[in-house]
């Protein structure tokens, strides 16, 4: 990998703790909603789904704060010529800085001043006129450079459309609970009662008003999302494509977590859960291998690897237990031939 161009894509998971006495557990932002101390779990994974790199962080740093680390460590272990992907909770201006000798690929946040700045001077992006086909979709596409950082912003009208029509169900269902309470509770009640669509009322004695622009500015960014890159060579479509494979981590958290590797942890010292860890670490190199030279599902691989053992004699010798189809055809794939 460290002398090959390769996309390595890095992710973070939260690992939800169930003992006592581990240094790394602490309550942080919870992926699986659960009330718990957690460790989180940083793995790099290359365009092969092959795990590259891993490391354990402690549970309540967030995502955005691991980047520069990851990438000084990334670089004491000669990694140079690689891509990095990451999704949009990796993103600030230092961390953009702290990549200067990487090629990277990532995500904006909504939240962020930049992404609605981007959005507001492209408004004309959703014109019919601007329509390109990409996989099953049609999308508009714009391109926008600003200090040497590429930024896609892509328009898909489906999903400005669904995310619409929620908009609209929320929005009434929520300014007829305020009609209901008007008058009735105090304001602090009536804020908790509307939650995150506070900011589309405005309230006047017994009058309830919408904020038509403030609806209005949250309409104009359904639909969209920015993508940045440092890389100037490929077009739009590739850019695309190689955001969509910051899948295969996710992909990798999820074959560890509902095979027992990661879920539950149940150890007692720091130095249990490292090993823990990497037994998972080295089980997904094994799994990666076996599974991209076999077209059996992996289920089926355990089942059929249950069967093979080599019996040992009294006399000192030994012999294979007899082997299915099956079972040779998957020695066969992943080149042990018996």
């Amino acid at each position: 990998l460290r002398n090959d161009d390769s996309t390595v894509v890095f992710d973070i998971t939260s690992l939800s703790y169930y003992g006592e006495n581990i240094n790394s557990a602490e309550f942080g932002y919870n992926r699986d909603c659960e009330h718990l101390p957690q460790i989180n779990l940083c793995l790099a994974v290359n365009s092969k789904s092959s795990p590259a790199y891993f490391r354990m962080i402690k549970g309540s740093i967030p995502d955005v704060s691991t980047v520069g680390h990851t990438a000084d460590e990334l670089r004491s272990l000669g990694y140079s010529k690689i891509h990095l992907v990451f999704d949009r909770g990796f993103y600030s201006e230092s961390n953009i800085k702290s990549l200067t000798e990487f090629q990277f690929t990532g995500a904006l946040p909504k939240r962020l001043k930049l992404f609605y700045e981007l959005v507001r001077s492209n408004l004309d992006i959703e014109h019919i006129g601007n329509v390109v086909s990409y996989k099953n979709d049609r999308i508009m596409v714009r391109e926008i450079e600003r200090g040497g950082i590429r930024y896609i912003l892509v328009h898909n009208p489906k999903i400005k459309h669904e995310q619409q029509e929620n908009f609209m169900e929320r929005l009434l269902e929520k300014e007829e609970l305020a009609k209901k309470y008007l008058g009735k509770i105090g304001w602090e009640d009536m804020k908790n009662l509307l939650g995150s669509y506070k900011k589309y009322f405005e309230f006047n004695g017994s009058d309830i008003r919408r904020k038509k622009k403030a609806i209005q500015r949250s309409v104009n960014l359904m639909g969209k999302y920015i993508l940045f890159t440092n890389e100037t060579e490929t077009g739009w479509i590739e850019v695309l494509d190689r955001y969509r494979s910051k899948d295969v981590a996710e992909k990798a958290f999820s074959i560890l977590k509902n095979n027992g590797f990661l879920t539950p942890i149940r150890v007692w010292s720091d130095e249990a859960l490292q090993g823990k860890i990497l037994a998972a670490f080295a089980f997904y190199i094994i799994y990666t291998d076996v599974m991209n030279k076999t077209d059996y599902s992996y289920n089926e691989v355990r089942r059929l690897f249950d069967d093979m053992c080599t019996v040992e004699y009294s006399n000192g010798t030994s012999s294979n237990v007899e082997l299915s189809k099956k079972q040779k055809k998957l020695l066969k794939d992943i080149g042990i031939f018996v």
